[in-house]
């Protein structure tokens, strides 16, 4: 139904609304979204919140960049509506105008346009309510627009929607048909991707990001290293350089001469291609890492810095506007020597490209039709020539300038993604490839707070709190918000997150090692299975059995056979059952004199001989 320009403009400021709460809540939540240019208040509440995973984030960080461009869609479309000087203009292009439509719905609302009588006005009521009418008898099923919907955290919303399922589940009134629905709904939103709105359901990060990337933790300069390594004028000994080498500063560093020839780069196409797909990739990277903060206006102002740094010839990193004159006007000139000087050859003439044998032929020759004509297309054509070379000279600039710019501006990108290059380096390729299945694991599972429990289909949520929408919360609860698949329901790290299925694989953990001396407790993994046996569990089970604990009752756990052994070993002196049963007698079999006579054990003598008290 094609809505008035009212119902527009109630609908933009209600989404307005919806818009501002949206982020607030995803703030309040994950203070980690602010970008650096916005810190948090020294008194604000936000501070000592727990940090969220990377990729979540990042996620969350990108869907809001879509929530503030909505925002300013609406406010342009708000501001229209109210712009008075379209709505004094009557002419037939500016019929469609939001403000004119605006007035036009007004006076027919009012009835100012043609009768201002009550009954009028009463008449174009219900002659909007009879169409209103009309079109949802035409279309009864017509879903309404939910905006509290729309922008809703898909965390919440995921949680109520199991909570209906478990509860009609519970009552038997839900049908097969609405029950796979509601399974298939959920089931698609599994991992970070179930923190997305509706509004944001298709946004991927695989898809913005490579995967040398890393969600924009690191730069990707594979490809480009690879096509300055095949920039022809680069000397033999930097022809084999590392990428880690090129990373260090070779990528953004023009100011080496010995890498970089001053006056060989500056016609070098390839060159040219090289600097220029490396600022474009350099300056999209920089707007998809920085969503919330207005990447085109950095952008902006490095452009102005240089328009500045140029139209003053302020010297700036790898550029020395002296030499670039030079050059200039060497690519400029067609001739080595000025027309007129003798040469082996003669007297050239560079407008008619011909020698003369005597320079009284040359000189006659200038005032002729025909060489005063080729002259002025040789300056024509030199001049079109040089502007084509200042053209090129300062783009070459240009696209240097931006690119040291921005490798400072993203200094500590720089810095990470040396350090793993060089992280990665070190790895041997089995671990590569377990690193590689740790992150592929943590892609699909969330970290998980207390007090989590396991719906139907292995998702874990609170009771406690209904999601990012309750801003009343402690901030003890702040964890309590999320939902995560788990389906294998492995055990939790140090950070609160199910460890990878690879470290729950390695260290055995799905293997179960009862102890009936602990009381049948069960340990998971043979090497907690171990180490229990020297804490103070099995200690304590061994003395409630009347057994001295000792290193000859490991590995076992049955109480049967550890009464056995010990009977074995209270019998057969050979296994130290004299030290074990009448250790207290033997500590005072020995007696030693100090040189006054007092007798003493073995043992206070060697105490007080330690302490310097005989």
């Amino acid at each position: 139904m094609t809505s008035s320009i009212l119902e527009s403009q109630r609908s933009a400021f209600e989404e307005l609304e919806r818009i501002e709460q949206a982020i607030s809540d995803r703030i309040s939540s994950n203070p980690g979204l602010l970008p650096d240019s916005i810190p948090l208040s020294t008194s604000s509440s936000l501070h000592g919140k727990k940090k969220r995973p990377f990729r979540e984030t990042v996620l969350q960080q990108q869907e809001i960049s879509r929530f503030v461009k909505r925002y300013k869609d609406q406010s342009k479309f708000l501001v229209s509506c109210f712009d008075k000087e379209a709505a004094a203009r009557e002419d037939t292009e500016n019929s469609l105008h939001p403000a004119v439509l605006r007035k036009k719905e007004l006076a027919l609302l009012s009835g100012t346009e043609s009768d201002n009588s009550f009954g009028a006005v009463l008449d174009q009521f219900y002659t909007q309510l009879g169409k209103i009418k009309d079109y949802h008898r035409k279309y009864p099923n017509e879903t309404v627009e939910d905006l509290a919907s729309l922008y809703e955290n898909g965390l919440a919303k995921a949680k109520h929607q199991q909570k209906l399922l478990e509860d009609s589940l519970m009552s038997g009134t839900t049908t097969e048909e609405e029950v796979a629905e509601i399974q298939a709904t959920l089931g698609n939103k599994k991992g970070v991707n179930i923190l997305l709105s509706a509004a944001a359901t298709d946004l991927d990060l695989d898809s913005i990001f490579s995967g040398e990337e890393f969600y924009g933790k690191y730069l990707d300069l594979i490809e480009f290293h690879d096509k300055f390594l095949n920039l022809k004028f680069l000397p033999p000994k930097e022809q084999s350089l590392s990428y880690l080498k090129y990373l260090d500063n070779k990528f953004y560093d023009f100011g080496d001469e010995k890498v970089y020839p001053f006056a060989t780069r500056l016609r070098d196409a390839n060159y040219f291609e090289y600097i220029s797909s490396l600022h474009r990739y350099l300056s999209q990277f920089l707007i998809k890492t920085h969503p919330l903060e207005d990447g085109e206006l950095i952008l902006k102002r490095i452009d102005n810095d240089f328009n500045n740094a140029w139209e003053k010839k302020l010297p700036f990193p790898g550029w020395k506007f002296d030499k670039a004159t030079t050059e200039s006007s060497n690519n400029s000139s067609a001739h080595g020597v000025p027309d007129g000087t003798e040469t082996s050859q003669g007297f050239y003439c560079t407008p008619c490209s011909k020698y003369f044998s005597k320079e009284t032929v040359y000189k006659s020759h200038l005032t002729g039709r025909k060489h005063i004509k080729n002259a002025e297309v040789s300056k024509t054509a030199t001049n079109d020539k040089q502007g084509k070379d200042d053209t090129q000279i300062r783009l070459v600039a240009y696209h240097e300038y931006c690119i040291h710019s921005l490798a400072v501006f993203l200094e500590k990108v720089v810095a990470d993604s040396k350090s793993n290059v060089e992280r990665k380096r070190a790895l041997t390729d089995r671990e590569r490839q377990l690193e590689q299945e740790a992150l592929d694991e943590q892609d699909r599972l969330l970290r998980t707070g207390n007090k989590k429990h396991v719906g139907i289909l292995g998702l874990s949520y609170s009771d406690d709190e209904d999601g990012a929408n309750n801003n009343n919360e402690n901030d003890d609860d702040d964890d309590d918000d999320e939902i995560i698949y788990n389906p294998l329901k492995l055990p939790l790290g140090w950070d609160g997150k199910p460890i990878p299925f690879w470290l729950w694989k390695l260290n055995g953990l799905g293997i179960e090692y009862p102890c009936q001396i602990c009381g049948n407790y069960v340990y998971k993994g043979r090497k907690e299975f171990e180490k229990h046996f020297m804490e103070a569990r099995h200690i304590h089970g061994l003395k409630c059995l009347g057994i001295q604990p000792n290193g000859l009752f490991k590995d076992i756990t049955e109480i049967k056979d550890a009464l056995k052994l010990w009977e074995k070993v209270k019998q057969e002196p050979s296994l130290g059952v004299a030290r074990l049963v009448d250790s207290k007698k033997d500590e005072g079999i020995i007696e030693m004199e100090d040189d006054e006579g007092n007798v003493m054990s073995e043992k206070v003598y060697n105490d007080l001989k330690k302490q310097g008290l005989l």
